[in-house]
């Protein structure tokens, strides 16, 4: 991009800048790509900002993109869905460039945090648009990374320093040793600490560590000229980083051991690094046009852009389960549709299944009235025996206790039943994003309220366990524990609402569990069609 951006960001102690005349790309007005590159596909948005240069990009709490356009001084959003909407910032820094908006990041009050290079200044944006800028005290301190840190604060990258902001504003500072006056990338790390990636011409490379307290390690990489660039905390417990120069991904563990991975094409200058949903950690190739992929056991793969020479640079994990990138010389948001590997698998083992109620049946054998749907000709509630089942009923061999519960597939909590919520037992539901990009959500039932071992927003794997236990049920003086699952094409079944007056939900925002007088596989209630599928036979297809 502009020839290639320099990732570090620092060319000279002068400034941080760019070199060579910008790619042309012409633009549409609506999606310009989707597109099959071996098991992954690619979707690329355009920005309606010509030449805008994006850069940084990270996943919000409001569940849309976020990234910086650097030669336009803007911050962008963008849905998961490809809307596009553009925030110039109020200030130009003097400059015809702008204040360079870089780096970029969710922070624990909700908004999101960013760097200006040119500026000198950190940046936040609410999610409804509303800007405030933080000038650091050296107006030529050029601020590159950033990050939120363990200790409810941001972390960020400036010249010869690392910087921790609150977010009411209030700004620290820790001056480098001298080995590493050029960080460039910061995280947080699975060991409480900030990791930062260093480099300083002709003297060395780098990674760092820092504590919440401002105590500072550093790690020199093997090669003085590999130019580590960005970093990122990997689902296997270590930090992995990017080699710009040397074309390769770097791991270190907490204590400080490194490993080496070189990519297979060479040359390819590897830009950004962020952890997936499948479990692997992708990468961009900013010189050679590509999306990489390595397992935490250092296989690597590479996955050619449909749109030439589009210079990707910045990646993160969206809230959809894909990965969200920038193209800066391609002026694009793109998105590596990961859900097209994704498979399934079953929530219980199948060796551990006594028996099973099946989808989409009616079951005689249910007695009284169920309390949700409202039979207005009869006045009365509609009696369970009469209900379309809208899931499986799966009742473990293990006990109530000692039984695990896991995710079908990769994916992302969207629904954990909040404190209190105790009809019988909790409900996680997870979203999963399907090879063509469409979404389905598994969801579980009857769960152990004191059991549960995820969170709103976690990225799961398939087969990680979600619940270590059911809670116990009787019926008619008999065991009836059993986990009640679903495979559905909507997430949020609250207008499903309870009868006769529809003023309240019917079992808060999982949804009922069963339909009426329609099935499941096509439900119209008060005008809005509620999907469900058979769970184990969209398993088996999917496995």
């Amino acid at each position: 991009m502009k020839g290639f951006l320099r990732s570090r960001l620092s060319l000279t102690l002068a400034a941080f800048i760019m070199v060579s005349a910008a790619i042309a790309i012409p633009l549409s007005n609506n999606i310009i790509h989707s597109h099959a590159q071996g098991t992954v596909t690619f979707t690329e948005y355009p920005i309606p900002t010509s030449n805008s240069l994006p850069l940084g990009i990270t996943a919000g709490h409001d569940g849309n993109l976020w990234f910086t356009e650097y030669d336009t001084n803007q911050i962008g959003r963008i849905t998961t869905a490809g809307l596009v909407t553009e925030f110039p910032l109020p200030t130009s820094c003097g400059s015809t460039s702008g204040c360079e908006p870089f780096g970029i990041t969710a922070g624990p009050d909700g908004n999101l945090w960013f760097t200006e290079v040119n500026g000198s200044t950190i940046g936040r944006i609410t999610p409804s648009g509303s800007i405030t800028e933080y000038p650091l005290p050296f107006s030529g301190s050029y601020p590159n990374g950033i990050t939120a840190g363990p200790d409810g604060n941001l972390w960020f990258t400036e010249l010869y320093q690392i910087g921790r902001i609150t977010p009411s504003g209030s700004i620290t500072e820790y001056p480098l040793p001298l080995l590493s006056p050029y960080p460039n990338s910061i995280t947080a790390g699975p060991d409480g600490n900030l990791w930062f990636t260093g480099f300083q011409a002709n003297r060395g490379n780098l990674i760092g560590r820092i504590t919440p307290s401002g105590s500072i390690t550093e790690y020199p990489l093997p090669a003085n000229s590999s130019d580590p660039n960005s970093i990122t905390a990997g689902p296997d417990g270590n930090l992995w980083f990017t080699e710009f120069q040397a074309s390769q991904i770097g791991r270190i563990t907490p204590s400080g051991s490194i490993t080496e991975y070189p990519l297979p094409t060479s040359n390819s200058l590897p830009a950004d690094i962020t952890a997936g949903s499948d479990g692997n950690l992708w990468f961009t190739e900013d010189a050679t046009n590509q999306i990489g992929r390595i397992t935490p056991s250092g296989s690597i793969t590479e996955y050619p852009l449909p749109t030439a020479n589009s210079g990707p640079y910045g990646i993160t994990a969206g809230p959809d389960g894909n990965l969200w990138f920038t193209e800066g010389n391609g002026n694009n948001i793109g998105r590596v549709n990961l859900s097209s590997t994704t498979t399934f698998t079953y929530p219980i083992a199948s060796s551990n299944v006594r028996f099973t109620i099946g989808y989409g049946i009616q079951n005689p054998s249910l007695v009284g009235p169920n309390g949700c749907y409202w039979d207005s000709t009869k006045h009365q509630y509609v009696p369970f025996s009469q209900l379309w089942h809208a899931g499986e009923d799966w009742f473990a061999k293990t006990s109530a206790g000692a039984t695990t519960i896991s995710a079908v597939a990769n994916g992302v909590v969207k629904y954990v039943s909040p404190p209190g919520y105790n009809y019988p037992g909790a409900v996680i539901i997870i979203q999963h994003t399907l090879s063509d990009g469409s979404l389905v959500y598994s969801m579980y039932g009857h769960l152990d309220p004191q059991k549960l071992l995820v969170n709103v927003g976690d990225t799961v794997t398939k087969g990680q366990s979600i619940a270590s236990g059911l809670i116990s049920q009787k019926s008619e003086g008999g065991d009836n524990t059993h986990l009640h699952w679903e495979i559905r094409y909507f997430f949020d079944g609250s207008g499903i609402t309870k009868g006769p007056n529809y003023k309240q939900t019917c079992s808060a925002q999982p949804g009922p569990g069963y339909t009426w007088p329609g099935q499941p596989d096509n439900f119209v209630f008060n005008g809005t069609t509620y999907r469900w599928t058979n769970p184990s036979q969209f398993v088996a297809a999917h496995m």
